[in-house]
């Protein structure tokens, strides 16, 4: 039960008279013309764009009048604030980068891919946090996953990369304890803190993952000599869906090499895996297909965590740092007013003064 977590933070105000809008009855017009200023001011207009469309299309209301007269004016503002960021976006000095830690048990790990980021999304606006909305024709929240959970395999210790289109005011070191009582059962943020925007990107830096596997009762006496066999082979092949001879079909992998080790603890089978795209299939069906069996009888998989590479682009800040810095400085100085004179200095280098 909830009753006992701690009474939801504030959040913004704006963003909660929206979420009531769209979940009452059809608004009036000056109610649309109330809430459509304030999103406008206040940098909110295509995350409620993009709530709008995902809420009220599942009702197919979203063009229904009053409701096309909300998404067209959203639609219209939208577009301004999509078209300046492209102008100015990647030299914007108030983006912050936050990498989040963040915990998926049961029932959240339920959830596939796109609904668990849809949640986590909506924990972070609804705590009224700055989100960036991205560069797409329908631009969506600059929040991105790690590597994905099997469905219904709990994770212990995910990532996910969140950009924000300004410092927030709560800091960042607040936000598990702060947004705990926004997160739907199952999902908890456990760390979050600050990176360089010039990051590599959280799916580029995941290089492993330890794995637990509660072992069925049903399935012991089948798994331990199978696995065991496994771990002491050099090679080792399965039986995987896919394209044979341009048909769908089966096929035959080799895994032996996506496995890096593995052992017993009691019942439990503890083991670690390569993640970069496309090296190893999803570990239920791994386990599934070393010991012969259908991949829905693999339960009580877990992720311990994903462990991550050095991020070279951290080690050459100077490459990207002052490149971005002078940039904005380059920008505001040539779109300004001011009288701008040539310099010659004897290192032939060109400046540019005011």
């Amino acid at each position: 039960m909830r009753s006992a977590d701690p009474a939801p933070t504030p959040g913004n105000p704006t963003f909660k008279t929206f979420q009531d809008l769209l979940n009452g009855e059809a608004p009036e017009t000056a109610a649309i013309q109330g809430i459509l200023t304030r999103l406008e001011a206040e940098g909110l207009t295509e995350t409620a764009l993009a709530m709008l469309r995902k809420q009220r299309s599942r009702f197919r209301t979203h063009h229904a009048p009053p409701w096309c007269a909300l998404r067209i004016g959203l639609e219209a503002t939208a577009e301004k604030a999509r078209r300046l960021r492209l102008r100015q976006g990647q030299l914007d000095p108030g983006r912050r980068t936050v990498r989040i830690c963040f915990e998926v048990r049961s029932p959240a790990s339920e959830l596939n891919p796109s609904a668990l980021l849809h949640n986590l999304v909506r924990v972070l606006l609804e705590a009224g946090l700055p989100v960036a909305m991205g560069l797409e024709k329908a631009p969506r929240p600059m929040v991105t996953l790690g590597p994905p959970l099997p469905l219904a395999a709990e994770g212990l210790a995910e990532w996910a990369d969140c950009v924000l289109r300004e410092p927030s005011a709560l800091p960042v070191e607040e936000w598990p304890s702060r947004l705990t009582a926004h997160c739907p059962p199952g999902l908890k943020l456990l760390h979050a803190r600050l990176v360089p925007n010039h990051s590599s990107a959280i799916l580029e830096l995941a290089r492993q993952a330890r794995w637990r596997w509660n072992c069925p009762e049903d399935l012991r006496d089948l798994a331990r000599p199978r696995l065991e066999a496994f771990r002491r082979a050099s090679s080792f092949e399965i039986e995987k869906t896919g394209k044979v001879d341009g048909h769908k079909g089966l096929k035959r992998i080799e895994v032996r090499a996506f496995v890096l080790d593995m052992a017993w603890a009691e019942d439990t089978l503890l083991f670690s895996t390569w993640l970069q795209p496309g090296m190893a299939p999803s570990p239920l069906k791994l386990l599934a297909g070393i010991l012969g069996v259908d991949s829905t009888r693999i339960k009580g998989l877990s992720r311990l965590e994903v462990l991550l590479a050095e991020d070279a682009r951290l080690a050459e800040a100077n490459k990207y740092e002052p490149k971005l810095h002078n940039i904005y400085e380059d920008a505001v100085l040539l779109e300004s007013d001011g009288p701008v004179r040539r310099i010659e200095e004897d290192d032939d280098e060109l400046l540019l003064e005011r």
